[in-house]
């Protein structure tokens, strides 16, 4: 599922924090899931983020390993500062949990920029149709299950 909207997107912003962890997590992604035939333009977001810096440092640790280990690089979209108030509430949704609070004010930005920029262009391609496995051996008579 992950592999069919990556190939169906125009653009693929991936959230990361500064976490070690999740920044190789997120190489590993993008190095699984990128090829040549299917690489829409990538952007970075960083969660977490105690400032540009963090960002800056963030992005180009996985830019440089894409770029050296894949032929291309990562545009970077921003950063998330973190907030007390979200932590309280359990990390839930900026917007409804502090609407006020730094992570609110940051995503409504990124989100104002990222429709600014997408209002004027054109989908580079439609959705491809789902795939369909042919049936196993024994299985021909087997009913389809749903995907939710």
């Amino acid at each position: 599922m992950v592999r069919r909207f990556w190939a169906a997107a125009d653009d693929v912003l991936l959230v990361t924090t500064p976490d070690a962890v999740s920044v190789m997590d997120s190489y590993a992604t993008i190095k699984c899931l990128a090829t040549r035939e299917q690489r829409p333009p990538l952007q970075l977001l960083v969660n977490q983020a105690e400032g540009p810096h963090v960002v800056e440092d963030v992005h180009r640790r996985i830019d440089m390993s894409c770029q050296r280990f894949l032929g291309f690089g990562v545009g970077i979209c921003g950063g998330v500062p973190p907030d007390a108030g979200l932590r309280a509430g359990g990390g839930w949704l900026a917007a409804g949990e502090a609407p006020t609070g730094s992570a609110a004010a940051a995503v409504a930005r990124l989100a104002a920029a990222l429709l600014a920029e997408h209002a004027t262009r054109t989908p580079r391609r439609a959705v491809p149709p789902p795939h369909s496995p042919e049936p196993r051996a024994g299985q021909e008579n087997a009913q389809p299950q749903q995907t939710y």
